[in-house]
C-alpha cells in the first residue's frame, strides 16, 4: 500500500513525544521561501518549507493563533534559517505558546529554527538558537 503523506509519524526529542506528519519530511527539503522583511506572519503554506529571513537588521516570524485563522495541523513543521546578518526572533501571537529548551531567537548567521505544531496554539521549537541567559 502505498504512503500518501497524511501518516503521522512519532518522532522524540529529548524524551518528548512529537507528531509530524510524513510529508512534512519529504517536502520540506524541495520547498524554500526566501524572505528579506522585517516580519514574516507564518501561514498553513509555510508547512513543510525552510524559511530563509534575509534581512540584514532584526527581523520575526510571527507564529499566529488558531482564531486567525492559521489553517496549521497537529504535526505541521517548517524551519526558518537567519540568511541575512538580521538576528531572527519566533513571536507568539497572543495566545500561543511555544516551548523551548533556549530562546526563540537563532544564534547566529545561518542558524535555523525548527517549529512544529503539537496541537491548538501549543508549538514546539529547537534548534540553532541562542543561549537563554
Amino acid at each position: 500500500m502505498p504512503l500518501d503523506g497524511s501518516e503521522l509519524v512519532e518522532v522524540q526529542k529529548e524524551g518528548q513525544k512529537l507528531l509530524v506528519q510524513l510529508r512534512s519530511f519529504s517536502n520540506r527539503i524541495f520547498k524554500v521561501v526566501t524572505d528579506a522583511s522585517a516580519s514574516r506572519k507564518a501561514k498553513s503554506s509555510d508547512a513543510g518549507a525552510r524559511i530563509v529571513m534575509t534581512s540584514d537588521s532584526a527581523c520575526q516570524v510571527v507564529i499566529p493563533a488558531d482564531v486567525d485563522g492559521s489553517g496549521f495541523d497537529d504535526g505541521a513543521s517548517f524551519e526558518v534559517e537567519q540568511g541575512g546578518a538580521g538576528q531572527v526572533t519566533i513571536v507568539p501571537a497572543d495566545g500561543v505558546t511555544i516551548n523551548t529548551a533556549e530562546t526563540l531567537m537563532t544564534a547566529k548567521r545561518y542558524a535555523t529554527l525548527y517549529l512544529v505544531r503539537e496541537s491548538a496554539n501549543q508549538w514546539h521549537c529547537c534548534g540553532y538558537q541562542q543561549a537563554a541567559g
